[in-house]
């Protein structure tokens, strides 16, 4: 049910975001569909803080984690956007980031755990992140002005 879920999330916002490309500049339809998936975290992650039956849990579980990486295609269609000759280096970059978040993740976790007993400051840690994510995403994600900015420098 999850994995449809997750699936059926990232058919949504690569379809969004593809269809209001040919209208929109590339940054309304790259930034803000990551932007607003990753405020859908926050909001998702905050009641885990503070509800502890296990419905709302894992309904809230299934929205932030579906939200979070339903947002993967656009992602990657920013990196094939702002630089295509490089796309694959750049995606290994972003991966080997991606894979130390998830290793430092669990530790951050398990440390605020052990610190405080409950994971009351994991879940604000997490809602916190999201919405720092969104507000650079909403300030300095450009991804209009790095294209022109590398067109220009190749000729």
């Amino acid at each position: 049910m999850e994995a449809r879920i997750l699936i059926e999330t990232r058919q949504f916002w690569s379809t969004l975001s593809s269809a209001a490309l040919p209208a929109a500049r590339t940054r309304i339809a790259r930034s803000v569909p990551m932007a607003v998936s990753h405020l859908i975290v926050a909001v998702a992650i905050l009641p885990l803080a503070y509800v502890h039956d296990i419905t709302v849990t894992v309904a809230c579980l299934t929205v932030a984690i579906s939200a979070a990486l339903g947002a993967n295609p656009v992602l990657y269609a920013v990196i094939t956007d702002v630089v295509p000759k490089s796309a694959g280096t750049c995606m290994g970059i972003m991966n080997s980031g991606l894979a130390l978040a998830g290793f430092l993740a669990p530790v951050v976790t398990g440390l605020a755990l052990q610190a405080t007993g409950t994971f009351f400051s994991a879940f604000w840690l997490i809602a916190l992140l999201a919405l720092s994510s969104v507000a650079g995403l909403l300030i300095w994600h450009r991804p209009d002005r790095d294209i022109a900015h590398l067109q220009l420098r190749s000729g």
